[in-house]
């Protein structure tokens, strides 16, 4: 059976077939940041820049006392200082030194030439790394039949290989990152994507399974039904629990057991800020206190959880 064509058969193999496959994924759009090299002309053009204030500043003070001309005038008036000649004035160092830099460049524009280097160079150094799972998706498309490591230019190891894990530049950014998901969320859907890649076997007359293939919404809903169930059963086994439990010390115990893996639930499965964490905590302990409160001797008693329901609802934040 011959392999179903796709969009990417259209573009020859190399650099116009990868950047069609990027540019249908953005979160694979990945490209090295070239920390070095910008860092290395920002040092040339700052080096430049100091060496070019150093001497003005010397020969305004030099002019500024100098009784030649108009040199006195110009830091009070530019517009001696524009209209210096070596008639009237003797000289135009100080305006030469506004004018044609080493770079070719006015003064001015050299200066805005540097700022815009560093405010470009901090927001590049701004922007996300790659996720893992993208890392390896291109990865998987560059060893794929449709490509077949095709490229063999100097670049061609920035983005790794599918044998080794950390073979890929540490200095990849992408043009757009892949929202963070829950923690767990993301080691599950990993986990499984890999596995997934793995055990899945290539069939006759079809291509190699790939991370193309894997559709990673999938993985994600299924962590997100483990999160929902998991919401909601502890609630329900703590109340089960505590109802059964005679002995004051024993319900203590168990609240502060189901108390601590509360707080690891909300940090393994959620994104949640510490101070949301303190106020999940509190409103669920409100609700196991109602237990306690309500014991006051050897026997259970009849137990009212509508107050602290109330209240551990008005608190979660969903």
């Amino acid at each position: 059976m011959p392999r179903r064509r796709t969009r990417l058969d259209g573009y020859v193999i190399g650099y116009p077939k990868l950047t069609t496959f990027m540019g249908d994924i953005p979160e694979a759009a990945m490209f090295w940041r070239f920390g070095a090299l910008n860092a290395r002309n920002l040092l040339y053009l700052h080096n430049e820049l100091v060496d070019i204030e150093k001497q003005l500043i010397e020969q305004e003070w030099e002019d500024g006392q100098s009784s030649a001309g108009e040199k006195c005038r110009y830091p009070a008036n530019t517009h001696w200082l524009s209209s210096s000649s070596t008639t009237r004035d003797g000289d135009t160092k100080q305006r030469d030194l506004y004018g044609k830099t080493a770079s070719s460049e006015e003064l001015p524009v050299l200066t805005i030439i540097v700022d815009h280097a560093l405010i470009q160079q901090r927001t590049i150094l701004s922007m996300q790394g790659p996720d893992q799972y993208d890392i390896r998706h291109v990865q998987s498309f560059l060893n794929s039949e449709t490509m077949n490591w095709a490229l063999t230019g100097p670049d061609h190891k920035i983005w790794g290989n599918m044998i080794e894990n950390d073979s890929h530049s540490k200095e990849l950014v992408v043009l757009k990152a892949r929202e963070r998901g829950y923690s767990l969320t993301e080691s599950f859907t990993d986990w499984i994507v890999h596995i997934f890649y793995m055990l899945v076997p290539r069939k006759k007359g079809r291509p190699a399974m790939t991370l193309d293939n894997i559709q990673q919404s999938g993985v994600y809903s299924l962590t997100l039904c483990m999160i929902i169930v998991v919401a909601s059963v502890m609630p329900v086994i703590s109340v089960m629990i505590l109802v059964k439990m005679k002995r004051l010390s024993t319900r203590l115990a168990v609240m502060a057991g189901f108390n601590a893996l509360l707080s690891i639930c909300l940090m393994v499965f959620t994104s949640t800020k510490y101070t949301d964490m303190v106020s999940m905590t509190a409103a669920f302990t409100s609700v196991q206190v109602v237990f306690v409160g309500q014991f006051l001797d050897d026997e259970p008693k009849e137990v009212i959880i509508a107050a602290g329901a109330a209240k551990l609802g008005n608190m979660c934040p969903c």
